[in-house]
Order: C-alpha cells, then sequence, then structure tokens
C-alpha cells in the first residue's frame, strides 16, 4: 500500500537542474565509485555528458550503466570494485590510467547505511561493516588517488561523499554517523597534504536525496524519514543531478580555490 505522505515527498524531486549548467570536461579522466546507482550514477552520467573519459566502479559491477553510456557516445568503462578490498581499491585506480592515460577527477561516493538501532543493540560486526565500507574505503581510495595525481604532476580533483550526519548527529546511526563525521575530517587532513599539489580536496555531504537506498528507508522507516524531509527549510526531496551538479563543480576550474570543505546539500536541513 502506498504511503501518501512519502509519494508527496517524492514527487518534489527535480531532475532538471543541469538545464542551465554546462561543463567541459573534455580530454579528462573520472572515476566513480558506487556508480551503479543514484548520486554515483548520476555524476557518472554528467561527467561523461561533459566530455570526460569515465570509469564506473561498484561491487556489483556497473557493466549495463556503462554500456549504456557507450551507445549514446560517450567514453565510459566499468570495474568492479569493492571498496572495502585494498586490491579492488588500487585496480579501479590502475584501471582508469591504463584504459585512459591519466587520472583527473575523483569521486569517491560507495557507501552503505543500516537500520537504527541503539548503541547496545547494534552488533559490533555492523559497526565494523559500515566503518569499512563508508570510511576506510575513502581513506584507500584517497591512498593511489593522490599518489596517482602526484606522478602525473598536473594536479586534479577529489570529492568524497559524505552526510549531513559528517556535521550533526543521528540517534539510533551511531556507526554511520561516526563514518560520516570520519569523512570529514580525513577530508581535510588529506587537502592540507595535497593542495601544494594542486589537487583539491572537497566532500559533499548529502541530506535526504531520492536514490533506491533512501526509497528502501522510505519503505521501513516513512515517518522518520518523512520528519526528516519536512524539516528542512526547502521542505522536500532533493535529487541525485542536484548532488551531481555539486561533484562537477567542486571538480572544476572554477573551485580552484575550494579545498578541505565539506559542503552540505541538504535543503537547508542542517541550518535550521
Amino acid at each position: 500500500m502506498k504511503n501518501e505522505r512519502v509519494e508527496k515527498i517524492i514527487s518534489t524531486v527535480r531532475h532538471d537542474v543541469f538545464k542551465d549548467i554546462r561543463f567541459d570536461y573534455h580530454n579528462k579522466v573520472a572515476l566513480v565509485s558506487g556508480a551503479r546507482t543514484g548520486i554515483g550514477l548520476a555524476a557518472a552520467q554528467k561527467f561523461a555528458e561533459a566530455g570526460a573519459s569515465v570509469v564506473l566502479a561498484g561491487r556489483h559491477e556497473p557493466v549495463a550503466e556503462a554500456q549504456a553510456l557507450r551507445e549514446r557516445g560517450y567514453q565510459a568503462i566499468s570495474v568492479r570494485a569493492d571498496v572495502t578490498s585494498d586490491e579492488d581499491v588500487k585496480n579501479m585506480v590502475d584501471t582508469a590510467v591504463k584504459e585512459f592515460g591519466k587520472l583527473d577527477f575523483a569521486f569517491n561516493n560507495a557507501g552503505i547505511m543500516t537500520e537504527a538501532l541503539e548503541i547496545e543493540k547494534t552488533d559490533i560486526a555492523t559497526f565494523d561493516s559500515v566503518v569499512n565500507t563508508n570510511l576506510r574505503s575513502v581513506w584507500l581510495a584517497m591512498h593511489y588517488e593522490v599518489e596517482q595525481m602526484k606522478k602525473q604532476g598536473q594536479g586534479g580533483s577529489i570529492v568524497n561523499c559524505g552526510s549531513t550526519a559528517s556535521v550533526i548527529a543521528m540517534a539510533g546511526r551511531s556507526p554511520y554517523v561516526a563514518s560520516k563525521h570520519g569523512i570529514a575530517g580525513l577530508t581535510k587532513a588529506v587537502a592540507l597534504e595535497a593542495a601544494k599539489y594542486d589537487i583539491n580536496v572537497n566532500a559533499i555531504g548529502p541530506g535526504n536525496v531520492y536514490s533506491q537506498m533512501v526509497q528502501k528507508m522510505f519503505d521501513n522507516e516513512p515517518d522518520l524519514m518523512c520528519g526528516y524531509v519536512e524539516g528542512s527549510v526547502a521542505g522536500r526531496i532533493g535529487s541525485a543531478e542536484e548532488c551531481a551538479a555539486l561533484v562537477l563543480y567542486l571538480s572544476s576550474y572554477a573551485a580552484r580555490y575550494v579545498t578541505g570543505q565539506m559542503i552540505c546539500i541538504d535543503g537547508g536541513y542542517t541550518a535550521a
């Protein structure tokens, strides 16, 4: 049975954000993890549409998604990458360089969310899984991405996917909040190290942005999720395209003086 409150919120998603925005990334190479769905897929598509050669990475390899981009005339390949695996993460960076010759942009987007449980009801394996997938994976990706960008000597841009939970807390989601707060600090630390090499490192903090994962959360916790959205200044849910626009901006020359920042894209939720 459909929940009218949820349906009303989902109807507010805006997909046309790029109608007045143009980026030119011809002769650039972008790597996007978690690229099979949601924000990752939207970013990969928009990088490709802007002319970049794109590597779409995911634990479930985004073969069909990369093929769909190639059928539209874009340069795109897929690679299977479990971001908790050192070998897989190194391989996704190596694949970008092997196939396209370099790495200019990276969007470290892969992440997971678990059900809301109080800390004493959350098992240790869940904590380890969330932190490994959401935080350790970002450190690992930047370990190889920064190394490659330094080697090239032409700078670059890295964007990490945090959350509103990078700057505020959520009861019942201690592993997720810990991992996303960690991304904010990690982003700042690496930005300080990489700045002298003209490598920008920033993070975005999506709030309630519509995706398959968020749809499942609406299905499982409709009152909680609706409260989050209705509590934002915008009073609506965001779109993956809106997040992709911010990722592409932070990768652009227009953002060359922006680094070490955690930028929330949440309809004003964290400001309320």
